[in-house]
């Protein structure tokens, strides 16, 4: 039985595609006028250089994933098993960034919270929660792509081993495939909300964003 490869694909499109959601690297610069601002600036920068760099690793685990299909096509399978124990591990790292991540949206927020400017605050909190469900978006798509790795590498283990009669549970795949799917279609929505948050609390608190 051949690994569905139009499932696979999708795996590899929405990888790629969070990649390109959160590889964005916006700075604030200017507008420092004292201790406060400079802890909300630098822990700002923190969380959007983090973003970054989950985001090139994502990219870099997307292509290595689109090689896949072309080592199956070379019967390459100890090599496809190789490649996809390298991205399961990756991803495990791309994981515990999103929990760094994480702690850092929370002190965000705690900085947020003890501002006495009402307008920042509120604008900050806004993109803070923004930030928080994008967060969580992204990890169920990772999560369950992880999942579908793992289901897919021992199918070319088992093709690895000489086996003629390998077969994958498309019940189980396909439940992955949905979740995927679903948190991919949740980024698409909050992706802008995020970016029209980081803008409005930039220009509320007076503060410059370049892209990186």
């Amino acid at each position: 039985m051949q690994f569905n490869k139009k499932l696979a694909l999708r795996v590899i499109v929405l990888i790629v595609g969070l990649a390109l959601i959160i590889s964005g690297v916006i700075k604030i610069v200017g507008g420092l006028k004292d201790t406060k601002d400079s802890n909300t600036i630098n822990k700002f920068n923190e969380i959007y250089a983090l973003g970054g760099q989950i985001g090139e690793e994502m990219k870099i685990t997307g292509a290595l994933l689109n090689g896949i299909s072309g080592k199956e096509q070379a019967k390459d399978y100890a090599g496809a098993v190789k490649d996809i124990s390298t991205a399961i591990s990756d991803i495990d790292n791309v994981i515990s960034e999103f929990n760094v991540l994480n702690i850092k949206i929370s002190e965000f927020k705690k900085i947020l919270g003890d501002d006495p400017d009402q307008a920042v605050k509120q604008s900050g909190l806004k993109l803070v929660d923004l930030l928080e469900q994008r967060n969580i978006a992204s990890l169920d798509l990772i999560n369950n792509t992880k999942q579908f790795v793992v289901l897919s590498k021992t199918y070319y283990e088992e093709l690895a081993a000489g086996k003629t009669e390998v077969k994958i549970d498309e019940i189980q795949a396909n439940s992955f495939i949905q979740k995927i799917t679903q948190a991919d279609k949740t980024l698409l929505v909050l992706t802008p909300q995020v970016n029209t948050a980081t803008q409005d609390f930039a220009k509320i608190a007076n503060f410059q964003l370049k892209t990186k």
